[in-house]
């Protein structure tokens, strides 16, 4: 029983690593970074009903749009850890507004 515990404990411990790295992928504001983790994300079972699409360009600016379900740990993780700044070129929405469905994140990307 004890190895039973240990086993599940050690499990617990991995997946939160897991998630704490992903989160911090996403937070790096980097193209590439965002889209990888929310791809392992998905193939890990953390994520569901991925969207990506681009919007408008505003000069030289591109705006990347992820749209997501996230499992309700990571998301609280994302939460915790992110600091909103509307000057930076990485944008997150929580909630129905102004993601498209409710209960999905938006990830916005200008670069």
């Amino acid at each position: 029983m004890k190895q039973l515990r240990k086993t599940i404990r050690n499990i617990l411990l991995e997946n939160q690593q897991h998630q704490e790295k992903l989160v911090n992928m996403i937070l790096t504001g980097d193209f590439d970074s965002i889209n990888q983790a929310l791809e392992l994300a998905q193939a890990l079972g953390l994520a569901t009903d991925l969207e990506y699409r681009t919007g408008y360009t505003q000069g030289p600016l591109t705006r990347h749009i992820w749209e997501v379900d996230l499992d309700p740990e990571l998301e609280e993780m994302m939460k915790k850890q992110h600091k909103i700044d509307f000057k930076s070129g990485l944008q997150i929405f929580y909630g129905k507004w102004p993601a498209r469905r409710p209960g999905s994140i938006k990830i916005q990307l200008y670069v």
